[in-house]
């Protein structure tokens, strides 16, 4: 039932298309999110808060709607219903006063975003989508099927230098600051790894059985994040690499090599990673990057260290695709890329329900200042639900 109750929720958000009410009804769909994400650590009264006020915002946006608003009238009462046992046990005045608190901050924090007009500078959009994915797919398979750490490794080195010549239209000169770094960093990476292994060998089958100590795991993992951030794209490299068409090699490397051979070097350096992860999460947001936003919640995902962590990423790395393809003005012009972007909605908000339950039992702070600094901005006034504004790598005529 609190399932139902979301995905009702997103779909009447989803479906709104004055941008206006599509904007404060993605509070209700957020709060919902984060008090559905909290529920399993009892009862609270900010998480009875974070209910009431998504069945308020939600019968409030049903409202000025109209007929439109009828998933979101149907939504409101799915959540009053199942918030009924969370007031019950903390108190109706408890959980009003947290929905006074949750709304006096949301308030400010809303009144501060509206001051702060200026826009990030907006990520690269790539200028012929349509022939991109094949040219990429060979990386992406080295790194997922590679049965050889050499073989997996080989996959992310490809891709950024794949990604780098995508990007680089005629008359673009930068240098390739992004497949150096990254092919420096992983060949550092499996001169060392290889050398702790010795004779035993890095058949990815058995990278869990090597003689690693936590201080080898602390270098294996920081290699690891290192070069997962490079590919992602996100704040301050939005401007260098078409990181959601690369991301999914990046959770794939963090999956098949970190988690299985580095897991305490991932933990060692999950706060910082948190904090990244939070900051990209926020630029994406406040440029009205879709696609930036889902890559974020997949990066704070994985990191957690939690099985839902991955099927989290899972769900959002692809739908971050679809966002990058399928975004700004190709959504406004075809019906096809308009409904592309719905259903990839639909899939992100899902992925990010379950970034937020995952990124809970690891780094509780970043994961709700990253959830709850992304919904403001969001709704924020003169925040967009697409990157309309990206900046497209087609050369000026």
């Amino acid at each position: 039932m609190p399932d139902l109750a979301y995905l009702i929720v997103l779909a009447g958000t989803i479906s709104l298309r004055p941008m206006a009410l599509r904007r404060t009804s993605v509070l209700a769909a957020g709060s919902l999110a984060l008090g559905l994400a909290a529920l399993p650590a009892g009862a609270h009264p900010v998480t009875a808060g974070f209910l009431l006020l998504a069945a308020v915002v939600a019968a409030g946006v049903a409202i000025r709607a109209g007929w439109r608003g009828l998933p979101l009238a149907a939504g409101a009462l799915l959540v009053l219903w199942i918030s009924r046992g969370v007031v019950t046990e903390t108190g109706v005045i408890a959980a009003l006063l947290g929905v006074l608190a949750i709304a006096a901050i949301a308030a400010v924090l809303l009144w501060l975003g509206h001051l702060l007009r200026r826009r990030p500078r907006a990520p690269l959009a790539p200028a012929a989508p349509g022939k991109l994915l094949p040219l990429l797919i060979p990386g992406l398979l080295l790194t997922a099927l590679g049965s050889h750490l050499s073989v997996v490794l080989l996959g992310p080195a490809l891709l950024s230098w794949t990604a780098w010549l995508i990007v680089r239209p005629a008359g673009f000169r930068r240098w390739p600051v992004i497949p150096a770094a990254v092919c420096v960093v992983l060949v550092a990476l499996y001169h060392f790894m290889s050398t702790v292994a010795g004779p035993e060998g890095l058949a990815i089958s058995g990278l869990d059985s090597l003689p690693f100590s936590p201080a080898a795991e602390v270098m294996v993992g920081a290699a690891l994040l290192v070069v997962s951030w490079l590919l992602s794209g996100l704040w301050p490299l939005q401007r260098w690499s078409p990181g959601p068409l690369v991301a999914p090699a990046a959770a794939i490397l963090l999956a098949r090599v970190g988690l299985v051979a580095a897991p305490g070097g991932l933990e060692h350096w999950r706060t910082i990673a948190a904090l990244l992860a939070m900051l990209g999460i926020w630029h994406a947001a406040a440029s009205g990057w879709g696609a930036g936003m889902a890559v974020g919640g997949a990066w704070l995902a994985l990191i957690s260290l939690e099985p839902s962590g991955i099927v989290a990423a899972a769900w959002l790395l692809p739908s971050a695709v679809v966002l990058d393809l399928a975004g700004g003005e190709r959504a406004q012009s075809s019906p096809r890329y308009r409904w592309s972007r719905d259903v990839a909605w639909m899939a992100a908000g899902w992925g990010g329900l379950l970034a937020i339950s995952a990124g809970l039992h690891g780094e509780v702070v970043y994961t709700m200042l990253s959830a709850a600094g992304a919904i403001l901005l969001i709704a924020s006034p003169r925040q967009a639900m697409t990157a309309s504004d990206r900046s497209s790598t087609a050369p000026s005529e």
